[in-house]
């Protein structure tokens, strides 16, 4: 679920929100022009990246900036360090008040050493890649249940078996896979609830999995 000024609402119903919206962006109002000559005397739009969100490109939790911190700029000259948060007013996990527009040469050749020392030395964590099937219960024939009475009629019979279903199989694969695109929130729920019946917990679960790590940054 999420969450609006009225209340709750499916992610089914903010995905048509947002095609709304998209509509509306393309107004042309006397509000809109001027908000957007404001924000271009200052730059563009103000950012809500950290400084060093905006020089690799990429967001970075506060994990993996302590493993940044330890791994990568202590291989980085601290001259080179004190340009780019000098310049941009900036610690590296802060939002930079200054505009990326027309950056001095020093600034340039420090941010690309930055981003080299970045490829060379690892620091971002490696996750394993989750399977790409899920496991679910299917019920038996009901011949089998008659076989089995007759081979073992003191023992119980288990009415449904461990099936193997590939994630892409999923119903309604492709209709999640895009969905996740517009809104890397999905959850568990919003899934079971678009997936209908079939949609069980387990793979909801499995299939959040796999399109969160499909669909991750690099």
């Amino acid at each position: 679920m999420a969450f609006g000024p009225e209340g709750t609402f499916t992610v089914l119903e903010r995905d048509r929100a947002v095609r709304a919206g998209r509509i509306g962006g393309r107004s042309r109002s006397r509000a809109k022009v001027k908000a957007a000559k404001s924000n271009g005397k200052r730059g563009g739009r103000p950012t809500t990246s950290t400084l060093l969100e905006r020089i690799l490109k990429r967001n970075v939790t506060p994990e993996e900036w302590l493993v940044f911190r330890a791994k990568v700029l202590p291989h980085v000259l601290a001259g080179e360090q004190q340009i780019v948060t000098k310049y941009f007013q900036a610690e590296w996990m802060e939002i930079p008040t200054v505009s990326w527009r027309g950056l001095p040469t020093q600034v340039r050749q420090a941010i690309r050493h930055i981003k080299a020392v970045a490829k060379i030395y690892p620091w971002r964590p490696r996750t394993q890649p989750p399977k790409d099937y899920v496991v679910i219960r299917v019920e038996k024939h009901p011949h089998e249940k008659k076989l089995w009475e007759r081979r073992h009629p003191n023992m119980p019979f288990v009415m449904t078996r461990p099936k193997k279903i590939p994630i892409t199989s999923i119903p309604y694969y492709a209709y999640f896979n895009s969905l996740f695109i517009r809104h890397p929130r999905l959850t568990e729920e919003e899934i079971q609830q678009g997936g209908g019946s079939r949609m069980t917990r387990e793979v909801a679960k499995a299939l959040l999995k796999h399109l969160r790590f499909k669909h991750a940054k690099p």
